[in-house]
């Protein structure tokens, strides 16, 4: 039992870890470009008169102008571009060659990126194109390999992998340590380092507690006694089979009473499900109605995000103080998505086994 346990939580733990400082780095790019701004990227565009006066100092600080904003948030449009055509390629390669793969490949590009960012400065700002895509490519569909540990806990699933979203969604906090290390006299090319070296811990889940392929939902009741992972039932196709042959077994005999095989055939459950083709899903109007939905509401964060530095700049005429301090409280309320977000799980958790007591209700009831 204990070692059961300990087989569900490692992995969870260490998925929590993964999603919270490599999830989405880029979620956090309003705070970034602070920093950016401040070492002097692209500041070398703000010349001939077009540096804004007021966002210079008697600090020696960098000029800013809108000519490095637009760059700037170049930088961040191609990012989140390539993430967007990334998560299709991403799925299919989790679909057909399984966790492991994926999670290495991803961990080649995050690893990549981060030592790019390292090797960035003023002097060659231009890295920063190859840098934010291979960490936003590299670290969204991490996601897709951690999110299938909500199999592991049955009733819970649904709590796990809205907890495993939040943290996605948590991971801008990362930029707000790199803000506050800057500030207090660490490079950012010494932090984006030790977060290249820190990703080592990701081959722990990779090779120890995930499988190679997938965890299966539903989750056999073997699932995790045997040795070698890789041999678990993880295909619909087989689930199905050994699922027919269960049920074969457990039809009760002609030769028992009628009473008993009444009830028998009552809590006989079948599970087996006809799944759709993806070609009826992706034509069905509830599918087109949930990605227009779902497209304007991730059109207007990417839209906020993108320009909340230079709106903020703006607002407060170019005070670096106050763009510092209202930078860091946003990144504080952006921390609070893995508090919140589980709460949605919660509540389907709820509704789910409601509706599996109303059901076995109704089956009781009739007989």
């Amino acid at each position: 039992m204990v070692r059961q346990r300990f087989y569900r939580y490692a992995p969870l733990v260490l998925g929590i870890g993964e999603l919270l400082f490599y999830g989405e780095l880029l979620f956090g790019w309003a705070t970034l470009v602070y920093v950016l701004k401040e070492e002097g990227y692209y500041s070398h565009l703000c010349t001939n008169g077009t540096a804004n006066n007021e966002t210079t100092n008697e600090e020696n600080t960098p000029p800013t102008c809108a000519e490095q904003d637009v760059i700037l948030n170049l930088v961040f449009t191609v990012g989140i571009f390539s993430l967007q055509g990334g998560i299709l390629f991403a799925g299919l390669l989790f679909d057909y060659f399984g966790t492991r793969f994926l999670r290495l490949l991803l961990h080649l590009l995050l690893l990549s990126g981060l030592i790019i960012m390292a090797f960035s400065s003023p002097s060659i700002p231009d890295l920063l194109f190859p840098g934010m895509v291979c960490i936003t490519i590299g670290g969204f569909p991490i996601l897709f390999t951690n999110i299938q540990i909500g199999n592991l806990f049955g009733n819970h699933r649904a709590t796990i992998m809205t907890l495993l979203s939040g943290c996605l969604d948590s991971s801008s906090f990362v930029m707000l340590l790199i803000k506050l290390g800057y500030e207090g006299g660490i490079s950012i090319q010494i932090a984006f380092g030790t977060l290249a070296g820190a990703t080592s811990f990701f081959f722990i889940n990779t090779f120890i507690f995930l499988p190679k392929r997938h965890i299966p939902w539903p989750l056999p009741p073997d699932y995790g006694q045997k040795k070698k992972k890789d041999d678990m039932i993880d295909l619909p196709e087989k689930m199905d089979e050994n699922r027919e042959e269960q049920d074969k077994e457990n039809v009760p005999s002609k030769t028992s009473n009628d009473e008993s095989n009444t009830v028998s055939c009552q809590l006989v459950v079948t599970r087996r499900k006809d799944f759709p083709t993806v070609k009826s899903c992706i034509c069905s109007p509830l599918f087109v109605m949930f990605n227009i939905w779902f497209s304007v509401l991730q059109l207007r964060l990417l839209y906020f995000l993108g320009t909340l530095n230079p709106f903020l700049v703006q607002i407060t005429d170019g005070d670096e103080k106050l763009v510092s301090q209202y930078t860091t409280i946003f990144s504080f309320y952006q921390l609070c998505g893995v508090f919140v977000a589980p709460f949605s799980g919660l509540i389907l958790d709820r509704n789910k086994s409601r509706q599996s007591e109303l059901g076995l209700l109704v089956v009781f009831e009739a007989k």
